[in-house]
């Protein structure tokens, strides 16, 4: 009776708790959350996707996103890409546009500079422009000049007319500096024009002591005449040299890297040579005669010629070049040569001979070329020879003897080209 009545109560029991049981716990078996609905089985192929994270989307990141069906993919075929309509952004943000392209258009795409033609012209200037040019030369330069002796040192041996033994002594013309400066102008056209001036001055002296007993004075006279001796001698020089050129030039490029250019044009020269003689005391047969003897030598030459050359650049380089140039010309003017020689008081000789004379000249140039931007550095060696320039008259015989002019040595030139 007991055991029946404690099994009866039992179930009402159960029977009562297990909705309560099942009603709690129903919430813990849910899809992503709490659910107040019953538990139901579903097909992956019916979930919702989750958001796409494009690159230029700023959508939150999914951290459990849910498969992807791959109905809703978007096509290969499809540059842009899109949202599937069922997707929803997170309020505040909204799609970016989205503009297809290819690596190639991403990059940054300059025009591509000019080429710079390396043919350089006298001035300087790129080859097929026009230019202005001003430059400046410093010449480091030497006269040569014979017929500048002036005493004999050594003895007179024989009977008379006795005749001079011994080493003849005469000046030599120094290096010394000089200047150049022009202007020049090129055309479009490769013609061009030069203007420029040169100046040149240098000097020489020195005293001869007897190494034996006198010197002796040279004589341009008959030798049948005694020569006079001195206890010593001195001398000097002086030597000017102007030049006004200008010249009409043509550029030709006959092979890539080279450039030819001839010119020709008038050219202006003045020359001024002097040179003075001093001795003391003057013996002849050995009587004193003079205290003081001095000889007077100048030469003069004043000329306008036409000179022709060609000049041959060759280009190693965007900066460097090398050249040459080889030219010559005639020049014709006026010739004077003045000779006189005093004693003391007494004029020996006071002579002045004037004639129009032609002059041939020759020159020939070498050198290197550097260029950057604007400036233009160009150095090399030059060298200038006058035929037959100078004259010497002998007082006596009224004969002349004639020398050449050479003068060599180097030059630096800077040039600014606009």
């Amino acid at each position: 009776m007991n055991v029946r009545a404690g099994a009866i109560c039992l179930s009402v029991t159960l029977g009562l708790m297990l909705p309560r049981l099942a009603w709690a716990a129903g919430p813990f078996v849910t899809q992503g959350g709490y659910s107040n609905q019953p538990i139901e089985v579903v097909d992956d192929a019916d979930l919702v996707p989750a958001p796409i994270r494009t690159p230029t989307s700023r959508a939150p990141r999914v951290t459990h996103p849910a498969p992807i069906p791959s109905s809703t993919m978007p096509s290969e075929s499809l540059r842009e890409p899109s949202l599937p309509s069922s997707m929803e952004l997170p309020p505040g943000h909204e799609p970016m546009e989205w503009t297809p392209h290819t690596w190639e258009e991403s990059l940054p795409m300059e025009e591509p500079a000019p080429i710079e033609s390396v043919m350089a012209a006298p001035c300087g200037c790129v080859k097929g422009c026009g230019c202005i040019a001003a430059y400046a030369d410093l010449l480091i330069m030497r006269p040569t000049v014979g017929n500048l002796n002036f005493v004999i040192d050594g003895d007179l041996v024989g009977t008379p007319p006795q005749s001079p033994v011994g080493s003849v002594e005469s000046l030599q013309l120094d290096w010394d500096l000089g200047v150049r400066g022009g202007l020049a102008f090129e055309a479009k056209s490769g013609w061009d024009i030069d203007f420029n001036y040169t100046y040149l001055h240098t000097n020489d002296s020195r005293t001869v002591a007897p190494s034996n007993g006198r010197v002796i004075l040279p004589r341009d006279a008959n030798q049948s005449l005694t020569f006079a001796e001195a206890d010593q001698a001195s001398a000097s020089a002086g030597f000017d040299y102007d030049v006004y050129a200008l010249s009409f030039g043509k550029w030709f490029d006959p092979a890539p890297g080279l450039s030819l250019r001839f010119s020709a044009g008038p050219r202006f020269v003045s020359v001024d040579l002097g040179m003075n003689v001093d001795a003391s005391p003057i013996y002849v047969d050995p009587f004193l005669v003079a205290q003081q003897s001095r000889v007077r030598v100048t030469n003069q030459f004043s000329g306008t010629g036409l000179v022709a050359d060609g000049e041959l650049h060759w280009v190693l380089g965007r900066v460097v070049s090398v050249f040459g140039r080889f030219g010559g010309g005639v020049f014709y003017g006026q010739y004077r040569n003045d000779f006189s020689e005093h004693w003391d008081n007494h004029t020996i000789y006071d002579l002045t001979r004037r004639v129009n004379r032609s002059i041939p000249m020759i020159e020939a140039a070498m050198g290197i070329s550097l260029r950057h931007g604007h400036w233009e550095l160009i150095g090399g060696y030059e060298v200038v020879s006058w035929i037959d320039l100078f004259e010497r008259s002998d007082a006596d015989t009224l004969l002349t003897s004639t020398s050449n002019l050479g003068l060599d040595g180097a030059f630096l030139r800077l040039m600014f080209v606009y």
